[in-house]
């Protein structure tokens, strides 16, 4: 007895899509350097949006990364600190998590740049501190890969300015509230105290003068001048 045997269909080729959309990030930079960068903006969400949620993939959150960062980089030309600070944190976080984008996903001083973006955010935000952090791994990044680092090395210093005039200015603010209110009598006796020893006198009554008139006064015809 022949057995018919049936023959199954090949499996079915799954076709890999893309996990962002690669025409939206390259159309948002083109956005951000025509100078457009609201509209940037708009095609950076687009482009988030479409992404995948596995960050395991380096491809995936290298594009990721991008749109993060460049979103970030538009936000500050429209100085939305806030924002900015966010995007560039969020791009960040995608290093820091588990490693999960290889170091040969991303191009060369891209790290660097959103550390620079995070930091100039976090600097027009008051926090120095926080602004300090990103720009000492920016200056760290870029010299461990033989790149300059004067851009990071500058605003550090503006940061630690910042932070060491934010440190004076809390010390003066509880020094004063240390120190007790004067009171109205002790104000009127320092200041007689002080009028008696130096021997100063108020000073007369102003009278009430008509303003002088210009010394020299002129006027004009079509072919002479009379001072």
């Amino acid at each position: 007895k022949t057995v018919s045997s049936t023959k199954l269909p090949p499996p079915a080729t799954r076709v890999s899509q893309p996990t962002m959309s690669i025409s939206s990030l390259a159309i948002a930079d083109s956005l951000y350097v025509d100078e457009d960068y609201r509209a940037a903006i708009s095609k950076y969400t687009a482009a988030l949006s479409s992404a995948s949620s596995d960050d395991r993939i380096p491809d995936d959150s290298a594009d990721k990364f991008r749109a993060h960062s460049h979103r970030a980089a538009a936000n500050l030309k429209l100085e939305q600190w806030s924002n900015a600070l966010a995007d560039a944190e969020a791009a960040l976080e995608l290093i820091s998590l588990d490693g999960t984008i290889a170091i040969t996903a991303l191009r060369t001083g891209e790290e660097e740049l959103c550390n620079l973006r995070a930091g100039i955010a976090a600097y027009h935000l008051d926090q120095p501190d926080l602004a300090a952090g990103f720009f000492d791994q920016a200056g760290r990044l870029a010299s461990e890969r033989g790149r300059d680092c004067g851009v990071y090395t500058a605003w550090l210093k503006k940061s630690n300015a910042a932070s060491k005039l934010v440190e004076i200015e809390e010390e003066e603010k509880r020094d004063g509230e240390k120190k007790p209110a004067p009171t109205a009598a002790s104000s009127t006796t320092t200041a007689a105290a002080t009028a008696s020893a130096t021997g100063s006198r108020s000073p007369p009554p102003r009278q009430n003068r008509k303003p002088e008139m210009p010394k020299y006064q002129y006027y004009q015809s079509d072919s002479v001048l009379t001072i």
